[in-house]
């Protein structure tokens, strides 16, 4: 593996170990911090289910009021509960609803006198109970609201709201009774994500609970048995000791009115099963003695850290796989890239002439062993990024061979001028007598490409050809004035020779004859730019 691909692989396993150090961190924030964020969502869910139920307690605590009033001045006569018609009323004003299905009167000696349900339901008696006992023995002024009882004119367990009816005299002269389902507040509160076994409840300042729904989601039907705990029974449904937390931590804890939550296992009042531990907030109503109560099961914390904790792996591993295939392909780009630099490599080094590239910035890229044979001098400050002109400035040195540094200075100006007119060729003589031919040509991204040839052979055999034309052409010179002389003496000596032999034709014969074919041959007639004399001819002309 090259060094490039290594450093890759460690760059990608770095980058992953980042991302899991990071997603260990978020698991861990998730831990410190989920409890608080359940918490705060809890606070959140007991103040808006404290700020409802006081309003909703306040909507019905006027409904009592008017019903009381109208009731206290209905009789002409003076102050009679007969006189006023409930029926009536409530088909004029509409009382009665989901939430209040039922509204009763009681006179002072606890005898049901008039009622919203159809049909006639007097004398139902109710002295017994608390919830109109706390108004004849003036326990209270306001309104009362008691806990679940099975009631006697309705048959289902419900929540009794009460205000006493006043004579005009001041004295009590009986009660008005609302009534809330008791199923119908559980289904509301039922429809809330707590966990598996979250809890709301609706618990009086007299340490005793109103409602309760266990286990969000799961709504309880009306008239279950043990639906408000152990103490909670049909034949004794007004017995005050049903669901008391007296004595609890959880009442402790409600009562106090801190903001911060509480931890608890298998508090009091939560119903039979296994331990549970809830975390446990508590809001007071603004108006009225009650306290909303908020059990959010612990599990449910757990259960949002798991799922933050699957997605956070689960984007973990899907990002780290992305990484390993990143790492793949960057690698084997690296080794195509490398395969092809090292073709290049080979190739520029198998050139015959010196090689050096530069990028646009004028820095040198890389260079050839034979541009260092060509340039040995420069040698030891060959190195990637180096600038030209610091290159150039170091060899003038060498190639002026001058101490004199105007000269120095003359020659790299001149050698950096050369380099930046772009001229495609030209020739430079160094000082230990070798001439180079060099070549410069732009690269497509704006750098420089040289190539760097020896061609001082070239020139020596140039100087040597041109000086052996010149001796051939003062060769051939003195050949024509050769030539020349040998056709006036050939001439001389054929017109010598005619006159000769005319004479010799009538003088006498032995007498020596005149050159003539015989001397001169075929080299006189090579010599000679035209056809020999023959003898006698002059005599013919």
């Amino acid at each position: 593996m090259r060094r490039d691909e290594i450093w890759t692989v460690i760059g990608g396993a770095s980058l992953a170990l980042l991302l899991w150090i990071g997603i260990a961190g978020l698991i861990w924030t998730e831990q410190a911090e989920g409890g608080l964020r359940i918490a705060h969502l809890g606070q959140t869910l007991a103040g808006g289910i404290a700020g409802q139920t006081d309003r909703g307690l306040g909507t019905a605590d006027r409904l009592l009021r008017i019903v009381a009033e109208r009731a206290a001045h209905a009789g002409a006569n003076g102050f009679d509960l007969d006189a006023f018609d409930l029926k009536a009323f409530d088909a004029e004003t509409h009382l009665t609803d989901t939430l209040l299905p039922l509204f009763v009167i009681a006179d002072a000696e606890g005898r049901v006198v008039q009622s919203t349900l159809p049909g006639q339901v007097r004398g139902a008696d109710i002295a017994d109970r608390e919830h109109f006992r706390v108004h004849a023995e003036h326990r209270t002024t306001g309104l009362f609201i008691s806990t679940p009882v099975l009631g006697r004119v309705s048959g289902h367990r419900t929540i009794l709201l009460t205000r006493a009816i006043a004579r005009p005299d001041g004295g009590f002269g009986g009660v008005v009774i609302a009534s809330i389902e008791s199923a119908v507040l559980q289904n509301i509160y039922a429809g809330l994500d707590l966990g598996p076994a979250g809890m709301v409840a609706l618990i009086g300042e007299d340490s005793r609970v109103r409602i309760r729904s266990i286990a969000a989601g799961a709504p309880m039907a009306p008239d279950t048995p043990g639906m408000m705990g152990p103490h909670a029974t049909d034949a004794d449904p007004g017995d005050p000791q049903e669901d008391d937390l007296r004595g609890s931590k959880l009442l402790d804890f409600a009562l106090s009115g801190t903001a911060e939550p509480i931890s608890l296992e298998d508090a009091p009042a939560v119903g039979a099963g296994p331990p549970v531990r809830r975390l446990y907030l508590a809001r007071h109503l603004a108006n009225y003695p009650l306290i909303a109560l908020i059990g959010l099961d612990e599990r449910l914390v757990g259960r949002a850290l798991f799922r933050e904790t699957v997605f956070l792996v689960t984007l973990g591993l899907t990002v780290t796989a992305l990484i390993g295939v990143f790492i793949l392909v960057i690698c084997q780009r690296l080794r195509r890239q490398a395969t092809a630099e090292a073709l290049l490599r080979e190739a520029i080094e198998g050139m015959p002439d010196g090689f050096i590239l530069f990028d646009p910035q004028d820095r040198l890229i890389t260079w050839n062993r034979r541009y260092e044979a060509i340039f040995p001098h420069l040698k030891p400050i060959l190195r990637p990024g180096i600038r030209f002109a610091e290159i150039a400035g170091y060899a003038a040195h060498f190639i002026t061979g001058s101490e004199e540094d105007s000269v120095r200075e003359t020659w790299t100006k001149w050698r950096i001028d050369r380099h930046l007119s772009r001229e495609p060729t030209f020739n430079q003589a160094l000082d230990d007598g070798r001439i180079l031919e060099t070549a410069e040509r732009n690269t497509s991204d704006g750098g420089i490409v040289s190539v760097t040839r020896d061609i001082t052979v070239l020139r020596h055999g140039e100087a040597t050809l041109a000086a052996s034309e010149a001796r051939f052409s003062r060769f051939r010179a003195a050949c024509r004035r050769l030539v020349l002389g040998d056709r006036c003496a050939a001439s001389l000596y054929f017109r010598f020779g005619t006159c000769r032999a005319i004479a010799y034709r009538g003088g006498d014969a032995a007498a020596p004859r005149p050159p003539g074919r015989e001397q001169y041959g075929a080299a006189g007639r090579a010599d000679a730019t035209g056809p020999v004399p023959q003898p006698g001819a002059d005599r013919a002309g």
